[in-house]
């Protein structure tokens, strides 16, 4: 490993035990009366593609995720995410998808702020379908995969709603046929 990643390992373990610490000497009954300890989060969106505006096709990408927040730093739940197309044109059209199901634990920082920065990772089993076509044969894959990402989440003033804005890193490609992806989801606490 080189310096710069034992540094960051430090730094990120250092952060994390200063913040669990200072939660440590909080009141937890102020804690409860005040956050919201749920969250359902909901992501629907074509991905934007060279194929969207050429008018062939869109991919929907989707996901679906519940969190419970264990502590104000720390949360965790279960997510289902994907994507599956939608053509514009009929004719020679295949069908594909990919579906991912998974549990993800976050760590959010500055937790009193509307503007928080979170690290998150999630290991999820991804299955993929590709139907067969002239110029490719039919593909079922399942794999098993991990998911990092870093980000930032912006609440509204009531703290009722929150967008997470994160870039996501795995082992499996996404939609866009790269191992990482900006995304985005929008929040509900309650």
């Amino acid at each position: 490993m080189s310096r710069k990643s034992i540094f960051c390992a430090i730094a990120f373990a250092a952060a994390m035990y200063i913040t669990q610490t200072t939660y440590a000497q909080i009141k937890v009954n102020n804690y409860s009366q005040n956050q919201y300890l749920n969250q359902f989060g909901l992501q629907l969106n074509p991905y934007l593609d060279e194929a969207l505006f050429q008018g062939l096709l869109t991919e929907i990408v989707f996901g679906v995720r519940y969190a419970y927040h264990i502590t104000p730093y720390l949360s965790a739940g279960p997510e289902v995410n994907g994507f599956t197309p939608i053509y514009f044109t009929s004719g020679g059209n295949s069908d594909f998808f990919r579906l991912g199901v998974g549990a993800f634990a976050r760590y959010s920082f500055f937790t009193d702020n509307r503007i928080r920065v979170f690290t998150e990772v999630m290991p999820y089993y991804s299955y993929r379908y590709w139907e067969e076509s002239q110029w490719l044969p039919e593909i079922r894959e399942s794999r098993f995969g991990i998911c990092l990402s870093p980000g930032v989440s912006l609440h509204s003033k009531s703290r009722r709603l929150s967008v997470d804005l994160y870039l996501k890193f795995s082992n499996i490609d996404f939609v866009n046929s790269k191992n990482y992806v900006f995304s985005y989801k929008i929040n509900y606490h309650f």
